[in-house]
């Protein structure tokens, strides 16, 4: 798929760290790393050092797939169309990953917009059997006109035509109805998935985090004290959530 005019996402790749296991996890990363952080990372080495296969994808307009020279999707136009594509985009690549991987029982975990295309692959695709969604949450539409993340309010600055009419969330509900976590979070069981959020988290709404919640049929969910960015001190806990729930439930 191309979104033009940005040839350097027409590429996509992954990190493979193979241990020789016959258990695979998926990793999709956030958007970017704060500060350059970047706890994908870390998460796909922890996993693999306590034997899991793990795919780290690098998902559209993030590392070297953005243009030269840029360093956030926060710095380019954007727009309902453009969103809609990047996220398309971003699931057929990991379902496509998926099949590459060619097995029965896969894991996967998703960071924050990772968490998005996460709950849309789990949805989608069978073979995803164990989940972990990382400030996952639902109502796209909702977090987009009303967070203080910066992708939102640089989407309200550019789509001002759109963002302040008074129809303005049914509107948007209708354009991204596609890429809507919360349609495709059915029929999981609440032993397949957990979630970790923070409690005081200044990028997703709490009503966001509950409507993914809800829709996932109220899964466990790992509440944890700071902000969207300050959860990366709790990294070590959340390293061996994650482990614990994949230990359990990929088999």
């Amino acid at each position: 798929m191309h979104i033009p005019p940005y040839y350097n996402n027409d590429t996509g790749y992954f990190r493979f760290y193979d241990v020789g296991g016959n258990k695979n996890i998926v990793v999709v990363p956030q958007r970017r790393g704060s500060y350059g952080y970047n706890f994908a990372r870390l998460m796909a080495s922890y996993l693999a050092s306590n034997g899991f296969n793990v795919y780290e994808i690098v998902t559209p307009f993030h590392e070297r797939r953005l243009p030269n020279g840029v360093i956030s999707v926060v710095h380019l136009p954007v727009d309902s169309e453009t969103l809609k594509l990047t996220s398309k985009q971003a699931i057929e690549e990991i379902l496509a990953l998926i099949n590459f991987i060619g097995e029965d029982s896969i894991g996967i975990v998703g960071i924050s917009q990772g968490a998005a295309y996460a709950t849309i692959v789990s949805g989608l695709e069978s073979r995803v059997k164990s989940s972990v969604y990382i400030h996952g949450f639902g109502n796209v539409a909702d977090l987009i006109l009303n967070a203080d993340e910066k992708f939102a309010q640089h989407f309200r600055e550019q789509n001002k035509a759109l963002t302040t009419q008074d129809d303005a969330l049914d509107l948007l509900r209708q354009q991204l109805s596609e890429i809507e976590p919360l349609t495709y979070a059915k029929g999981f069981s609440t032993y397949d998935a957990i979630m970790i959020n923070a409690k005081s988290d200044d990028s997703i709404p709490e009503a966001n985090v509950i409507a993914l919640w809800e829709a996932l049929g109220r899964p466990r969910i790992h509440i944890l004290s700071g902000g969207h960015f300050s959860l990366a001190l709790h990294a070590k806990k959340m390293l061996r959530m994650a482990l614990r729930h994949f230990q359990r439930t990929l088999k």
